[in-house]
């Protein structure tokens, strides 16, 4: 059992090619704001009439 005297898995879990969050921040939707600074969607993502 030597994972359990390391404490760590002999192996690598992290997927390869993730992008990392500052690239995902970049290149997510920066809603405008309200006059009440609460961020206004785009009309396509309404779905209350489903």
């Amino acid at each position: 059992m030597k994972s359990i005297e390391v404490g760590v898995l002999p192996f690598d879990l992290r997927p390869e090619g993730l992008t990392p969050c500052d690239a995902i921040a970049s290149i997510a939707l920066k809603a405008p704001l309200d006059e009440d600074g609460v961020p206004v969607l785009p009309g396509a993502w309404d779905n209350e009439g489903e």
